[in-house]
């Protein structure tokens, strides 16, 4: 009989922690990784755990947390084959775990995109995983949802306008700035495109530009006060930081779109310990219990150095909807102990 691959120490207390709320979704998510990261498991090398640009430090996984629900959600790098190639492999480690396949006229564009600048690739692809729980989610694996993060090597925004075009009418404004389109994620079970796009120092005066694109301008002055309050400090006439970065989701052919605005955690509550404490507060404030998130980051509670294990912090504004918060965090390195969940 053919051992069980078992996990990374991190991923696997990261995962025993998150059983204890909610078994069965991470059951399932411990499952999922297994493929994901089964070409990490295979090298058998110093840096087999700290080759992806995911995160800080170079591991391949991150969880996520947000005030809109309790899902279990995490990326993974499942690493491999040099950038180019990874697109494709990270599409069939999709299809291994049931996930239909996805449009093909953005694959196709995706492809077209990394091939034609194929040495300007830094990590390819990457994939994302969420395990409803609860009623959606109890035993009901066709629940599951993955998401494929393929890269867009860097050049003008107008080179992409006729495929953005076909899916949100961005202002002529927007193109002619300096933002560059850094990725392109599809989520094949709801047909769901996301556009994320990166910019350096981001002025207030462009917030309402850049929600116009998401139907979303007059909830301007909301999202800076939100950032503000979440801040503690007044914005002087820019976000915080000397880089932010923000996307739109939507599902084509529907008017809904979802404007998030992505800032590096760490310029905006400094260290990990006190990036704790606020989120921790954040996710009571939006009526989220804290428990498992409070738990996974407990050995963070008095870290307080500049390279943080959180990464970017998301505010997400979609129509009628309260402004929600998103946070991902590297799984605290531990002592390799336990069993697997």
């Amino acid at each position: 009989m053919q051992k069980k691959q078992e996990h990374h120490p991190d991923i696997r207390a990261a995962l025993n922690t998150l059983a204890r709320s909610t078994p069965e979704a991470a059951g399932r998510a411990s499952l999922a990784l297994r493929v994901l990261l089964r070409r990490s498991h295979s090298f058998d090398t110093s840096n087999a755990w700290n080759y992806s640009r995911l995160t800080g430090d170079g591991f391949p996984v991150e969880f996520s947390f947000t005030t809109g629900d309790t899902h279990l959600r995490y990326t993974a790098d499942p690493g491999g084959s040099d950038p180019p190639g990874r697109m494709g492999d990270a599409l069939g480690l999709m299809a291994e775990l049931g996930e239909p396949a996805a449009d093909p006229r953005v694959i196709r564009y995706l492809t077209a995109c990394q091939q034609e600048r194929a040495g300007a690739l830094r990590y390819g692809a990457w994939v994302g995983g969420r395990h409803p729980v609860g009623d959606a989610g109890l035993h009901q694996s066709s629940q599951d949802r993955f998401k494929l993060y393929s890269e867009v090597p860097e050049q003008g925004l107008e080179s992409h306008r006729p495929f953005i075009d076909g899916l949100v009418k961005f202002p002529q404004r927007l193109y002619q700035g300096a933002a560059q389109l850094a990725m392109i994620a599809t989520e094949p079970t709801t047909g769901r495109i996301e556009l994320y796009l990166r910019a350096g120092q981001l002025e207030l005066v462009t917030l309402p530009l850049l929600l116009e694109a998401a139907g979303q301008r007059p909830r301007a002055g909301e999202l800076v006060a939100f950032v503000e309050e979440a801040y503690a400090h007044h914005l002087e006439g820019r976000i915080p930081g000397g880089s932010a970065g923000f996307s739109y989701a939507l599902i084509p052919g529907s008017s809904e779109v979802v404007f998030t605005l992505y800032l590096f955690t760490r310029m905006l509550w400094g260290g990990d310990a006190r990036i704790r404490r606020c989120f921790s507060e954040r996710l009571k404030i939006g009526g989220q219990d804290s428990a498992a998130y409070r738990e996974l980051t407990a050995s963070l509670a008095e870290r307080d150095v500049y390279q943080t294990y959180h990464g970017l912090l998301g505010f997400s504004i979609a129509s009628a909807e309260p402004i929600k918060l998103s946070l991902g965090v590297r799984p605290p390195p531990v002592q390799a102990d336990g069993s697997d969940p």
